[in-house]
C-alpha cells in the first residue's frame, strides 16, 4: 500500500533538484539503491494535492521516492535554501565539431558519430564510452577506434579512444566533487543542517514558522598528502611494495611493471588530525577524489566497504580519531592495461586480423603455456601496443573534511 517512484539524474554531476509527485497525506522516503539505506525525507512540501521534495544526486545517481507513512501530525521542513545565488558549478563549454567510430588503422570505413556524441555531451556526459553498444558495429570483424574533433572552452581539441576504452572529453572533468552547499538531516527525530558553505540559510517549516541561521564559520579541511605506500600483488609484474611521493595514475609510472598493471593494489597512509576538527556535533567526510575504478577504504582497522562510482566519499564520524589515524584503500582498475602491456611483446599465437588463426600448440595439448613475458591469453586482439591507456589507481586528492552541524526547527 505505497507510491513508489524512481528518479535518476541523467548528467554526470551532481545536481539539486526539487522534484513533485502526484501524491499528497504520505511522508516521502528515500530508498537508496546503491547502499540499502532508508531515510525519511528531510525537506518537503504538500500543496494542492502534491508533495514536492528535495533531492540531492550524485553524478549519475538515483534513488526511489517511496510514499507510505501518513503524514498527519508529522513536522518537517517545508523549504529551505541558501539565501542569494548559489555559485553554480560552471559546465564546460564543449562544441562537438566531428566524431566517428572507425576502424583503429585509419583505413576507410566505419560511422560518422557526431550526432549522438553531441547528444551525449548535451545531457551532461564527458566521458564517452568507445564500444559497439553505444555506436553499434560499423566495421565488424575490425578493431575500432573513437575519434573526437571539437572545442573545449574556446580551444580546438581532438581525442582517439581506443575500441572498448573511453574518451574523455574534459581532462580536468575530475570525480572529485566536494560535498553539496549544504545538506540537511533527520536523525532521532532531529532536524540537523550540515553547512558545507558559509552564508545565511533561509528555512520555512510546514506550520509556516520562517526563520534564518547565518554560518560564518567555514569547513575545516585537511589534505592527506604524500607519500603513499603502494603494495602489489605477487606475480603480476609490478614490484610488491612501491613508494609514490604524490598520487597519480599507475599510467605514469616509470616504472611498467606499475604501467601496464591490472588488478588490486593496496595503499596505505599515517596521517595526523588536529583534535579541533573532531567533537560533539561535528560531521567528518573523507573525500578520496577521483579513483579508477573501484576502491575499499579501510579506517584505523575498521572497513568501511566499497566504493565503486562517484562522489568516492564516505562519512567518517566516530571513526576518525585525534591524532594519529592508519588508512588502507585497496583500488582496483580494470583489464586493459594488462592487455596493453602484454602487446608489447612479440606476438606468441599466430593472428588473422584481430582473430586467433589457430588454436596454439601448448593450449591443445594441455601443457602450461611458454614463459613469454605475457600475463594474459586471448582469443581476440582488443588493443595493440599503441592503444591508450586507462588511468587508474588513487589519483586524488584526498581530503578530509569536518563541518558543525545546526540544530533546526521542525516545527
Amino acid at each position: 500500500n505505497a507510491d513508489v517512484y524512481f528518479v535518476s539524474n541523467q548528467r554526470y554531476r551532481p545536481e539539486r533538484v526539487v522534484c513533485t509527485f502526484r501524491v499528497s497525506g504520505r511522508i516521502p522516503e528515500l530508498w537508496h539503491p546503491d547502499t540499502g539505506k532508508i531515510e525519511t525525507a528531510s525537506v518537503f512540501e504538500e500543496k494542492n494535492g502534491r508533495t514536492s521534495v528535495i533531492l540531492n544526486f550524485d553524478p549519475a545517481g538515483s534513488v526511489f521516492v517511496v510514499f507510505r507513512r501518513p503524514l498527519r501530525g508529522y513536522a518537517h521542513l517545508a523549504s529551505l535554501n541558501r539565501v542569494g545565488a548559489e555559485s553554480a558549478r560552471r559546465a564546460p563549454r564543449i562544441e562537438i565539431r566531428r566524431a566517428f567510430y572507425e576502424p583503429a588503422d585509419g583505413r576507410p570505413g566505419g560511422a560518422d558519430v557526431t550526432a549522438k556524441v553531441a547528444e551525449m555531451v548535451a545531457a551532461g556526459q564527458y566521458s564517452i564510452p568507445a564500444n559497439n553498444s553505444v555506436f553499434g558495429d560499423p566495421t565488424p570483424g575490425i578493431v575500432k577506434r573513437l575519434r573526437v574533433e571539437y572545442v573545449l572552452n574556446g580551444k580546438p581539441m581532438q581525442k582517439i579512444a581506443a575500441e572498448n576504452g573511453t574518451l574523455e572529453l574534459v581532462a580536468d572533468d575530475r570525480e572529485e566533487f566536494g560535498p553539496p552547499s549544504y545538506e540537511v538531516a533527520v536523525t532521532d527525530g532531529k532536524t540537523v543542517l550540515i553547512p558545507w558553505q558559509t552564508g545565511t540559510y533561509a528555512f520555512r517549516t510546514a506550520s509556516g514558522r520562517t526563520g534564518r541561521i547565518a554560518v560564518s564559520r567555514p569547513p575545516s579541511t585537511l589534505q592527506i598528502a604524500g607519500p603513499w605506500n603502494l603494495r602489489f600483488p605477487a606475480g603480476w609484474g609490478a614490484p610488491e611494495r612501491v613508494r609514490f611521493d604524490r598520487l597519480m595514475s599507475w599510467t605514469e609510472h616509470p616504472n611498467p611493471g606499475v604501467r601496464y598493471f591490472s588488478g588490486t593494489a593496496e595503499y596505505t597512509k599515517e596521517f595526523n588530525v588536529p583534535a579541533q576538527m573532531l567533537g560533539r556535533d561535528r560531521v567528518v567526510l573523507l573525500d578520496l577524489g577521483r579513483v579508477k575504478n573501484l576502491a575499499e577504504v579501510t579506517l584505523n582497522g575498521r572497513k568501511l566497504g566499497i566504493l565503486w562510482k562517484a562522489p568516492f566519499r564516505l562519512d567518517v564520524t566516530g571513526i576518525v580519531k585525534p591524532g594519529r589515524n592508519l588508512l588502507s584503500v585497496r583500488v582496483t582498475n580494470l583489464w586493459p592495461n594488462r592487455l596493453i602491456g602484454d602487446e608489447q611483446l612479440p606476438p606468441d599465437v599466430e593472428w588473422n586480423g584481430p582473430a586467433i588463426a589457430r588454436w596454439p600448440q601448448w593450449l591443445l595439448e594441455g601443457k602450461p603455456r611458454p614463459k613469454t613475458g605475457r600475463y594474459t591469453f586471448t582469443t581476440w586482439r582488443f588493443y595493440t601496443k599503441d592503444s591508450p591507456l586507462l588511468e587508474s589507481g588513487l589519483i586524488g586528492p584526498v581530503v578530509l573534511r569536518s563541518v558543525q552541524k545546526v540544530s533546526l526547527p521542525a516545527q
